[in-house]
């Protein structure tokens, strides 16, 4: 199992290049930069890059050996620490200890199965629903109980939904409590639904295949009841947030039938729930990432911010 902790970090800014003198520079000052500047027009034998001119001379040239030399050390010395957290890494997962805030990928994980030996299969909601991660993540339980259906299917024609509209200079949408807002498919025009809805559309596929099953949905669950759910081999879908920060309002919002506003979570994010492996570690199918291994701490934290909302297949 690859062991390597998830780092969200913010993407640094970088100053653009500006090639060429600046305005204002005295022409002394300009005659020094085109003595050290490349003598463009003619590749390295690589490919890429201009050849040095002739004015760069024997010093110039040491200078960028040595500065090649000290980013071959540097990237030998990141590669070291790299191995070395890996291996340490492996080594507490070996012994079961899971850091209490750590998103481990699982794509070695087994899939969650039901007695009778059905997988539960993974499905990506892009490119398909870029915002349909209920629709996804319900697609994947109404599949593990033997009743497969593709997610833009079971969204479009089961799922209840409503389009947003405008008067007056303002917008008005539907309670994620009762309908999807939006659009799933649209990059930019979805938003979501909570575990009502989405169960619903997945009733409303299951009757129309004449099936026994019924989708169930949950608010306020709490770790006896979900862990007796992972016990029976019964997978869930469960709201949570996007890498299980904490819940984010979005500065968009609209005003809902009873009249009153509301400004949607800017960080909602359905998954399901698979089941435990080793080191007691949630193994989780997620339609954005993929296969995971979260930690029980991490995931509760942003489980129970949601609501402890959640819909099963029974």
């Amino acid at each position: 199992m690859n062991t390597g902790t998830i780092l969200l970090q913010p993407a640094r800014s970088r100053r653009p290049h500006t090639e060429g003198a600046r305005r204002g520079t005295p022409r002394a000052a300009m005659a020094r930069q085109a003595a050290y500047a490349p003598a463009c027009g003619h590749a390295y034998p690589s490919g890429g890059g201009c050849l040095p001119g002739p004015a760069l001379g024997r010093r110039t040239a040491h200078r960028r050996r040595k500065r090649q030399e000290r980013r071959r050390r540097a990237a030998r010395r990141l590669l070291a620490l790299l191995l070395l957290t890996l291996g340490l890494g492996g080594l507490l997962a070996l012994h079961g200890f899971a850091p209490g805030l750590a998103v481990w990928p699982g794509e070695a994980a087994e899939p969650a199965a039901i007695p009778e030996g059905r997988p539960l299969e993974l499905l990506k909601q892009r490119p398909l629903l870029p915002n349909g991660c209920e629709a996804a993540s319900i697609a994947m339980l109404l599949g593990w109980a033997g009743a497969p259906v593709g997610m833009d299917e079971l969204f479009f024609e089961h799922f209840p939904r409503a389009a947003f509209s405008y008067m007056g200079g303002d917008r008005f949408g539907p309670d994620p409590e009762e309908a999807y807002a939006g659009d799933a498919s649209s990059e930019r025009g979805g938003w979501y639904c909570f575990e009502g809805p989405a169960a619903e559309g997945a009733n409303a596929f299951l009757a129309a295949q004449g099936s026994a099953r019924r989708a169930r949905a949950l608010y306020g669950l709490d770790r006896e009841t979900l862990n007796g759910y992972l016990n029976a081999e019964v997978p869930l879908a469960v709201w949570v947030t996007c890498g299980y920060e904490q819940p984010r309002a979005s500065s968009f919002s609209w005003v809902l039938p009873n009249g009153s506003r509301y400004a949607p979570y800017a960080n909602l994010h359905c998954v399901v729930l698979a089941g435990r492996q080793e080191g007691g570690l949630y193994r989780i199918a997620d339609p954005l990432e993929g296969w995971q291994a979260v930690s029980p701490e991490l995931f509760w934290q942003s489980f129970a911010a949601m609501g402890g909302r959640a819909v099963v297949i029974e």
